[in-house]
This record gives C-alpha cells, structure tokens and sequence, in this order.
C-alpha cells in the first residue's frame, strides 16, 4: 500500500491541541441539557433519590469506565465493518485507543470516527426517556461524558473534512497518517 501512496500529513495527537471553539460548543451542550433537564426532573429529586439509595453513587464511576470501554469497541467494530481488519487497542498516558494496520478512505473513516459519538449520544438521550428521575440525571451525566471524550473525533472529523476525498488514513491510535496516491 504504501509503495502506491505517500504521506501527505501526519497527525499527532499527543501534540495537536483541542481548539477552544471546540470545547465551548461541548460546554455549552452540558449546561444545556442540565437547563432541559431541570424541566424534566428536578434536581432535587435526584439527590433525595442518591440520599435514600447511596450506592447511586457508585454508579458514576462504573459509567465512565464503561463508556470509554463501550466507546472504543465502537470505533473498534467500525473499523472491522470497512476493513475487514481486527483492531487493536492501547493506552497512551490516560487515554484508551483503538488502531488499525488498515487504510480506509476519508468517508469510512469519518464514520468510524464519528460513530461512537453519535450512537452513545443517542444512548444517552434514549436512556432519559426510558428510566424516570435517575435517568435523566445519569442520560445528562453519559451525554456530558459522551460530548467531553468525542472532542477529538470531533476534531479530527473537522480536519479531514476539507481534505480531498481521494486520501487514504491510517489510524494508529495516537495518530493518523493521511495518504495520497502517487499514481
């Protein structure tokens, strides 16, 4: 594959910083679903809720160890569907990745990209709905933690986004190698 492509950009993302307009959007979506969310149940609720039954609690941390596993079988089982490649998954200082030896086309990719994102967000919008009292709560706290660990998909979606479309990426994780052909 690569004897027929060369490498056109590199993408690091221990280096490439999260721009701001892409954590005020995230922001901005957590307190809104916290205001919607007080329309639906009040908070209040919710903490005599947590008061009477205290172990509730120890479901916030079971949340995000599960979201992040869940989110990147996500990005894993995309990955498989467009390459027919198993994924490998790693960790680099906190953060948990899934990789692939695979090359996929710019709109396979932004789809696996974006895939855990939207399936997780619409997860947590389906769980306010389902579960009364807690689970708006707990939907606005797995939305929160949804729209806070896609910053990067999201991200790295904008950046390939104006890029011609005939690329090819190669996602290792910690970064993508971004192909063209030389043909």
């Amino acid at each position: 594959m690569e004897r027929n492509y060369e490498e056109v950009k590199h993408i690091d993302w221990n280096v490439v910083k999260i721009p701001a307009m892409i954590n005020w959007v995230m922001i901005s979506l957590v307190f809104t679903s916290i205001v919607i969310g007080q329309q639906y149940t009040s908070f209040l609720e919710f903490t005599d809720l947590i008061k009477r039954m205290p172990l509730l609690v120890l479901m916030f941390p079971v949340l995000i160890v599960g979201y992040i596993i869940v989110h990147e079988l996500i990005h894993g089982m995309f990955m498989k569907f467009y390459s027919g490649t198993f994924p490998e998954y790693g960790f680099n200082g906190p953060f948990v990745f899934a990789k692939s030896d695979a090359y996929f086309s710019k709109s396979s990719y932004i789809i696996l990209t974006l895939a855990p994102f939207i399936i997780l967000g619409l997860g947590a919008i389906l769980l306010g709905f389902i579960i009364p009292i807690v689970g708006v709560w707990f939907a606005i706290f797995m939305g929160s933690i949804n729209l806070y660990a896609s910053r990067g998909d999201v991200q790295a979606a904008i950046l390939l986004k104006d890029l011609p479309k005939k690329l090819v990426i190669k996602d290792e994780g910690d970064s993508l190698y971004i192909y063209q052909s030389i043909e």
